[in-house]
């Protein structure tokens, strides 16, 4: 009974709010890149949450569409899907500690967010032509999301074993393997996106933009690395086959020495807890101004009387 109230209020108040969105809606699609601040995938070292830390060759793509309502000249709502890739390789780094380690990811991203956005700048005339067309907006934004991951991990090697033969380019969900020993964590993960943005709107229709988003997330699990490698990584008895291979691949660094590869042994640390994995994109976003129609005979009274006045002759 309670659910049967609830969807009929739900047909009564959503009408009036798609009319009272209709002149401050905004729909639009936006595309760009995006990279994982994670334990793997530092230059310099592990672990690090800084945007300078980044392996800009492992840079991937983000993908999306969003909806805004302007509530009113300073502030706006809006709401974001992103489907994004993010991935990186120890191999990469030049810090010799993490490049032996030799692990590596790749997560696929769906992601839902709603934000608060505040324009701290506006100027309704670009050019300065009285015509008032081009107008241009700058905002910062935070908000709340929810985001689906998949974290994987690439064999960079060629083993041949009982059960097959595994070589470099394949990828195996790491989920299930726990590769460190740890509950089954979830897939699905609050988010905190932030950042800054704005846009130009030609003609009061087209808005043409730019956003850099820095997600704030509450797991380390994103690259499925974060506290040691598991006493039982030898384990014949494994649940799945490539849990003691995916768990630890310094075996396979050309040169690396036994004392080397002791540091990368049962017990000893595998990853930062102390820093959670957070990812950043950046976007050119390009949305469409929804303009209410007046009825006809509204329409024809208005222009008729002289009452339409462009905002140019001022």
């Amino acid at each position: 009974m309670r659910l049967n109230k609830l969807l009929l209020l739900g047909f009564f108040i959503l009408p009036v709010l798609s009319f009272g969105q209709q002149t401050k809606l905004e729909v639009g699609i936006k595309g760009g890149a995006a990279s994982g601040l994670c334990d793997i995938g530092g230059i310099s070292s592990g672990g690090q949450p800084w945007v300078l830390d980044m392996q800009t060759s492992q840079i991937r793509w983000d993908m999306g569409f969003y909806i805004r309502y302007k509530i009113s000249r300073k502030f706006a709502i809006s709401g974001h899907f992103d489907y994004l890739r993010l991935q990186g390789f120890d191999s990469l780094s030049k810090y010799q500690p993490i490049r032996d380690r030799n692990l590596n990811y790749r997560d696929d991203i769906i992601e839902g967010a709603i934000r608060g956005e505040w324009y701290f700048y506006d100027n309704p005339d670009v050019g300065g032509n009285f015509n008032y067309t081009t107008t241009f907006s700058a905002y910062l934004f935070a908000g709340v999301g929810i985001f689906h991951m998949a974290p994987e991990a690439m064999f960079t090697h060629t083993y041949h074993a009982a059960d097959g033969v595994w070589t470099p380019g394949e990828y195996y969900p790491l989920h299930t393997l726990t590769t460190e020993g740890e509950p089954e964590y979830s897939l699905i993960q609050p988010s905190i996106p932030m950042g800054i943005g704005f846009f130009y709107t030609f003609n009061k229709t087209i808005r043409l933009g730019w956003e850099l988003v820095w997600d704030k997330t509450f797991t380390d699990y994103i690259d499925d690395v974060s506290g040691k490698y598991p006493i039982y990584r030898e384990d014949v008895n494994l649940v799945n086959p490539y849990s003691k291979y995916l768990t630890a691949q310094s075996y396979w660094v050309p040169g690396i020495t036994a004392k080397e590869l002791s540091n990368y042994g049962p017990g000893s640390p595998r990853g930062n807890p102390n820093n959670n994995d957070s990812f950043i994109t950046t976007a050119i976003t390009l949305g469409v101004m929804i303009h209410p129609r007046l009825p006809k005979h509204i329409r024809r009274d208005f222009f008729q009387k002289g009452n339409y006045k462009s905002r140019a002759s001022f």
